[in-house]
């Protein structure tokens, strides 16, 4: 929450306790009831939304890490056959680039040049296999392709999912705020009851007026410099 949410939240709980510190003078079934209710309903939901408000990210790192690292490897071995073969290692080079964005585009090349598609013609498939079996005496994994494309999909998948729980705590954070607005309204409401109510009863009312009051913004100190650079001396 921001911090006028978090002066109207707090606003809120002080209203929830005047209520029911005076439980007595607002009977079952009254208007003032059913406002203080609402109160703590919404107090209740307000929870739920805080709770909701912060995303729970996955940790992308080592997703990045695994990737880079078995990318690496594909391209020392295409290094070590352009031994044989000048120009074979240049679509494996890493990325100038580093970074995910980079990353990213290049393991998506590797695995279109190595990876069987699924409109790949005869003549591509066949292509595709021999160029993977060129890899292979150099003792790569023989399931290298399969596990780029595991971990190109699980940060793709983490992606998503990071993206969700953003959206998610976007949505919060504006539900908190709808919330916030209604509760206002049923404050409103209490006001006039209570102010009509306690009438005659001054300690009563300034205690609502506390309660019901949002407290405004703390002001920054205004910082003042002397000719010297120093703050000015307190008067006594």
């Amino acid at each position: 929450m921001n911090n006028r949410d978090q002066r109207r939240y707090q606003r809120l709980t002080r209203v929830q306790t005047f209520g029911r510190e005076r439980a007595a003078d607002f009977p079952p079934g009254s208007k003032a009831a059913e406002l203080l209710a609402q109160a703590d309903q919404h107090l209740v939901e307000l929870e739920a939304a805080k709770a909701g408000q912060v995303p729970d990210l996955i940790d992308k790192r080592p997703l990045f890490k695994a990737l880079a690292e078995h990318s690496k490897t594909i391209a020392r071995t295409a290094r070590a056959i352009a031994l044989s073969d000048p120009g074979f290692a240049t679509p494996y080079r890493m990325p100038d680039k580093p970074g995910e964005p980079p990353l990213l585009t290049h393991t998506d090349a590797l695995l279109k040049r190595l990876e069987d598609q699924p409109d790949d013609s005869a003549d591509e498939t066949s292509a595709k296999a021999a160029l993977r079996a060129r890899f292979y005496p150099y003792e790569i994994a023989a399931d290298f392709v399969q596990t780029l494309r595991k971990y190109r999909e699980d940060l793709r998948a983490a992606n998503q999912t990071n993206q969700g729980e953003t959206q998610d705590g976007v949505e919060n954070t504006q539900l908190i705020e709808q919330i916030l607005d209604t509760a206002g309204n049923a404050v409103l409401e209490l006001n006039a009851i209570v102010n009509n109510k306690f009438a005659a009863e001054p300690e009563k009312l300034r205690a609502w007026r506390t309660a019901s009051r949002v407290e405004s913004a703390p002001r920054r100190a205004k910082k003042a410099v002397g000719d010297a650079g120093e703050l000015p001396a307190t008067a006594p």
